[in-house]
């Protein structure tokens, strides 16, 4: 097993709410052929209207996002949804979701538009085959996801699914 495999199950056991054993994820990482390594990054989204403003924590993501190797995507694991099952978007263009209600209307003018990855996400949903997690194609990006990445890639050049 290569790294890539072992994060796409970790990424699988995250949507899928499944626990295992840190003992388990040893064995199996002994069992890496010699991959490259790449991050992954936990970050909180604050208040939305960080998506604004220019301090110590947009700052900090800015500099995360130009001290790390840009990935070829990013997967986002999300507590913004409210849904009747598990869901991963299959968007090709997912679009900003401005779901925090009426905080700032200068929030509503900015758009984060990356390509999606749905290809990736299919290969999440099939790594958790044994669940019963749905593929989603209209799902956009919730606030949470954009109001970071805006920071970390403000091009919207690394294709995102959520």
């Amino acid at each position: 097993m290569n790294r890539l495999h072992f994060l796409k199950m970790l990424a699988s056991i995250q949507l899928i709410g499944a626990s295992m054993k840190l003992e388990a994820f040893e064995k199996m990482s002994n069992n890496f052929s010699n991959t490259k390594k790449t991050p992954l990054i936990f970050i909180g989204h604050g208040h939305p209207i960080n998506a604004l403003l220019d301090n110590d924590f947009t700052q900090q993501l800015s500099k995360i996002g130009t001290s790390i190797e840009k990935p070829n995507a990013i997967m986002i694991i999300s507590a913004h949804w409210t849904t009747k099952g598990t869901f991963v978007s299959v968007n090709s263009q997912p679009k900003a979701i401005y779901d925090f209600g009426k905080i700032d209307d200068r929030l509503l003018q900015i758009k984060y538009e990356p390509k999606g990855h749905p290809q990736l996400a299919r290969e999440a949903i099939e790594a958790a085959a044994n669940y019963q997690i749905k593929e989603n194609s209209s799902m956009g990006l919730d606030h949470g996801a954009w109001t970071i990445l805006k920071y970390l890639y403000p091009k919207a050049d690394v294709p995102v699914f959520e």
